[in-house]
């Protein structure tokens, strides 16, 4: 099998930092801090400032790189998402949060090396929070593993403290979740 270049989210990860707009990694290359894996075909990040909704914010990117922008509706738990691809490279989502709790995720993120990068990614206890956020059956998988890996009780203790602040739906999936760990 061919290897999938890196470089596009590298120029993502850097164009953000030159823009000084705080990010953290995210989805199943974020599970890698947490010393569990699992195969993922595109890299996430999550951000907060809505100007990376504008097609200019990558145009340092090149003509190569396709963009696709989703603004997110006032109904949606997102600002928006901006998907990243360019042929030979693994695609980049960044998605764009618009609530407290997911700017508190990105304060208190911490840092791990990815490949010659050093990234930030969110503490166990705020990965599990997106997960419940995202509500899909890959998040509930990737919410299990984590519960049952040595980081899960204090984890989970910390998501109790602070689940109040997010949707219904995923507090019910963490109430199912619990129940089943």
């Amino acid at each position: 099998m061919p290897r999938v270049s890196l470089n596009l989210a590298r120029e993502v990860h850097d164009a953000l930092d030159r823009r000084g707009i705080a990010h953290v990694l995210i989805g199943g290359a974020a599970l890698a801090a947490y010393g569990l894996h699992r195969s993922t075909l595109d890299l996430d990040f999550l951000a907060l400032d809505p100007a990376i909704l504008e097609i200019a914010a990558w145009r340092q990117l090149g003509e190569a790189t396709r963009i696709e922008i989703h603004r997110g509706d006032l109904s949606e738990p997102l600002a928006g998402t901006v998907r990243l691809r360019r042929p030979g490279e693994r695609p980049v989502d960044v998605v764009v949060g618009r609530f407290r709790w997911q700017r508190e995720i990105v304060e208190r993120a911490v840092e791990y090396r990815l490949a010659d990068r050093v990234v930030r990614v969110p503490t166990a206890a705020d990965y599990l929070l997106l997960k419940l956020s995202a509500g899909g059956a890959r998040d509930a998988w990737d919410v299990a593993e984590l519960l049952a890996s040595d980081l899960g009780a204090e984890a989970a203790a910390q998501v109790d403290r602070r689940i109040a602040d997010l949707p219904e739906s995923a507090r019910a999936m963490w109430r199912e979740l619990r129940e089943r760990s």
